[in-house]
């Protein structure tokens, strides 16, 4: 639990610069009353770096905007709640002039191809840093009596979200040409390397331009991949250099300061595909695809690592498994330290998601990944969906509910227990691989893993191939989903480790598309036509390619060819699940394929809806227990009991003895959409 002096940390982003916010205080100081009342213990302030603040800064008189912002903190203090800042934001601003009057303070800002200002934060320029510098320490200076504090077992001090979306852009002048240029030598021994990545024919590295390097739209080939993969992972690891060197210089500015940036605002791979959205600013950005960051590597670079989690899936179908999907990864990136999660509440720009969704069921899930509060979005966002103070009153009601139940469990439930089972992150693909490039389905295939081991009660993980190699030795299974840009750079001592892992006793269960599992274990496969799978039963599936195999032990065939559609293969004392379908996407699609005419008037299910799942003998040999299906239902286990959250829309009934705390009532039967902490006694689970 990360403690405030109100409660578990509980944080809710209230920006200003909308009416009635932005000049009535009335209802400014009945919001709060309402989100104190609702169980929040502090607001994050939309305190970017503006010209009127710099004004306040020096002396000067409040402009509307800045007294607000005084007067929202000090009605905060007068009710009982804190806050914090969000000082820093992606680039700059996106509301001047339209939605704030005050020009952004950039320092230094990038250089567009046609040689105009790009009104974005140069990140690794020294003047641009020391203004948001400057900023934070006026910020300090000034208002820094009432900010939040926090507590948790191995972290303490006052959090600031030093940045919100961040996103480093390039340059187009001769600064950033040679800069880019220069991070290209760095991959590259030599210019025939890159022409051959490129397919292009440069005879030294002076001929580049990053004018001709800088891909736009979608990549029409291979060569272009490779051209468009360079982009993200320099800016990837120019962001990670921007944060190693503001940790230290922020750090700098009040040593209490816990750096808490919000890395994401619309969720991290598993996002809305933006561009369904006509007419909202930068929604091609909230595909992280676009971004060029990979927040697993940020971790070491910050306090808590945290973003917002939007319970939906590309298409905008609410999914709450989104949410628990986010807050592992977040479990993982802040292993062995505390942690806060991020939660999205309003009415979401393409669909009203809380009209399926409770805020019971989403925090019960932050609960159960173990984190030890949260951040929020939002209070007059109205660009962005953040309605809170426009949500209906039943919602209001469960939110209420929910974080009075974190408060009561939190100080029970003891530490989270290891997980059993890792879902591997396709880190490349999430790096560089954007919607435009048909990647919707390939991202589902790692959620439906992730389910289905849930499902099956196997606490899980999502993990990177870094944190992986450091931590194999807690797994007993290992899924390795889709992946198809892995090659594009290879980690060949981490695939080091995945034969270690597997020749020990692990078992791997891999996707046909997974590259980690074709460059690590050299899998023989070929493509084959569409069909449905016969394990016991014909299944039908949904998948982005066939592949046969030619070598290890049948367990599932095609039934229009009999080709072997997954095998498996002993490797020392482990074992490879080789599937040439995705049983991830299969498992979670929301798509039924129709059965083929040429089987006539048999019956085909899908594979979510078999008898039997015909992986679970794999996972009970891994795991070395029994293991139980209920579909939807979610358990996290800890020293001192377990959460279940109930994503049916129907009620679940404990059979245990065990004390039962939920939010509405400490009976049995636990209302759809809602969640419980069971604690046990005498040690069992």
């Amino acid at each position: 639990m990360i403690r405030t002096p109100n409660g578990s940390f509980k944080s809710i982003w209230f920006g200003n610069f909308y009416r009635p916010a932005f000049d009535d205080k009335e209802f400014v100081r009945n919001t709060l009353i309402a989100l104190k009342d609702m169980g929040f213990t502090s607001i994050l302030l939309d305190s970017k770096a503006w010209e009127d603040f710099q004004l306040r800064y020096e002396g000067g008189d409040p402009s509307n905007y800045v007294e607000m912002q005084e007067y929202m903190q000090k009605t905060a203090r007068e009710i009982g709640l804190s806050y914090e800042f969000l000082s820093l934001y992606l680039n700059g601003d996106n509301l001047y002039p339209n939605i704030r009057f005050s020009p952004p303070i950039y320092g230094e800002s990038v250089c567009l191809k046609d040689g105009s200002d790009g009104k974005h934060y140069l990140y690794w320029s020294e003047k641009a840093k020391a203004s948001m510098v400057n900023h934070v320490k006026g910020l300090i200076r000034l208002y820094g009596d009432g900010v939040t504090t926090i507590e948790g077992e191995n972290i303490s001090g006052k959090p600031m979200v030093s940045m919100w979306d961040p996103i480093v852009a390039p340059s187009f002048d001769s600064d950033g040409n040679d800069r880019y240029i220069s991070y290209l030598k760095g991959i590259y021994s030599n210019i025939d390397e890159l022409n051959l990545a490129y397919g292009t024919s440069y005879s030294d590295f002076d001929e580049l331009d990053i004018k001709e390097l800088w891909l736009e739209g979608t990549p029409k080939n291979e060569e272009e991949k490779h051209i468009r993969y360079d982009n993200r992972r320099w800016q990837r690891d120019e962001l990670i250099l921007y944060f190693k060197e503001m940790k230290k210089l922020l750090t700098e500015v009040d040593s209490n300061l816990l750096l808490v940036p919000n890395l994401t605002q619309w969720g991290y791979f598993l996002t809305l595909d933006g561009v369904r959205v006509a007419g909202a600013m930068l929604s091609d950005l909230w595909d992280t695809a676009n971004r060029g960051i990979d927040i697993y590597r940020l971790s070491e670079y910050v306090d808590i690592t945290h973003f917002i989690s939007v319970p939906v899936t590309p298409s905008a179908d609410a999914e709450p498994y989104v949410t628990s999907y986010h807050h592992s990864m977040m479990r993982v990136m802040n292993r062995n330290r505390d942690f806060l999660g991020g939660l999205y509440f309003g009415r979401y720009l393409y669909n009203d998601i809380y009209r399926t969704l409770t805020p019971c069921e989403l925090i019960g899930s932050i609960a159960a990944s173990g984190a030890g509060g949260y951040y929020s979005y939002g209070v007059c966002g109205l660009d962005d969906g953040g309605l809170m103070h426009r949500m209906n009153s039943y919602f209001r009601e469960d939110l209420k509910r929910a974080n009075r139940w974190l408060d009561t469990v939190l100080p029970l439930t003891g530490k989270r227990l290891n997980s059993e089972a890792a879902v591997l992150f396709p880190s490349a693909m999430a790096l560089a691989e954007d919607y435009s490039q048909n990647s919707e389905n390939r991202r589902l295939d790692s959620l439906g893993w992730y389910k289905l081991l849930l499902d099956y009660g196997i606490s899980t993980d999502i993990t990177d191939l870094s944190d992986f190699s450091l931590n194999y030795e807690a797994y007993s299974i290992l899924i390795l989903p889709e992946d198809d840009m892995y090659t594009f750079e290879r980690d060949k001592s981490a695939e080091e480790v995945l034969r270690k892992f597997v020749n020990k006793g692990g078992v791997v269960i891999h996707s046909p598309g997974s590259q980690v599992a074709n460059c690590t274990f050299k899998i023989d496969c070929e493509d084959t036509e569409p069909s449905p799978v016969i394990f016991s039963e014909k299944a039908l599936i949904t998948t982005t390619m066939y592949k046969a195999f030619s070598a290890g032990d049948v367990i599932a065939r095609y039934s229009v060819n009999q080709k072997a559609a997954a095998v498996r293969s002993s490797y020392g004392s482990g074992l490879i699940i080789s599937l040439g379908f995705d049983y991830g996407l299969s498992y979670i699609s929301k798509e039924i394929p129709h059965v083929p005419i040429c089987e006539k008037n048999n019956e085909l299910y899908p594979i979510s809806i078999l008898k039997e799942c015909p992986l679970k003998t794999y996972f009970e040999e891994a795991l070395e227990r029994e293991i139980k299906y209920e579909c939807d239902i979610e358990k996290a286990f800890f020293e001192k009991g377990f959460i279940l959250v109930n994503h049916r829309s129907y009620p679940y009934t404990i059979s245990d003895d065990d004390r039962i705390y939920g939010p509405y009532d400490n009976l049995k039967t636990i209302q759809p959409h809602c969640c419980a902490f069971i604690e046990a006694r005498g040690g069992k689970k």
